[in-house]
């Protein structure tokens, strides 16, 4: 899958690169989902997790990413459009992710949009 993966902390975020054939995440365990990405912000905290600021550092290289909404295509006993995924601990530049599916906004959207 295509991702954007930081490589490096830097402040003007040149560790942060595309990469055209990242591994794509596994299938989804017990109280996980599989989430197709549509969208996903960058945020003020993303931009301070890029350059080293942030009070977390994540492992490199990582993903980036904390706020994004899509469709789940793999879980248990979750499915169909989400409208935001949050509370996530990065990863949501990437065309899916693995995610607790308790993380998962309580807003479902089912019916195609309706209710």
């Amino acid at each position: 899958m295509r991702a954007m993966v930081c490589h490096a902390l830097a402040a003007d975020r040149s560790g942060l690169l595309f990469e055209p054939d990242w591994p794509a995440p596994p299938a989804p365990g017990p109280g996980e989902v599989t989430v197709a990405i549509s969208h996903a912000a960058l945020n003020y905290p993303d931009l301070l997790m890029l350059s080293g600021g942030y009070q977390f550092r994540p492992d490199l290289p990582f993903i980036p990413g904390t706020e994004a909404c899509g469709k789940v295509i793999a879980a248990v006993s979750v499915s169909g459009p989400i409208e935001r995924l949050s509370r996530q601990p990065g990863r949501l530049h990437a065309p899916a992710v693995i995610a607790a599916a308790e993380r998962l906004s309580e807003v479902l959207r089912r019916n195609g949009g309706e209710g």
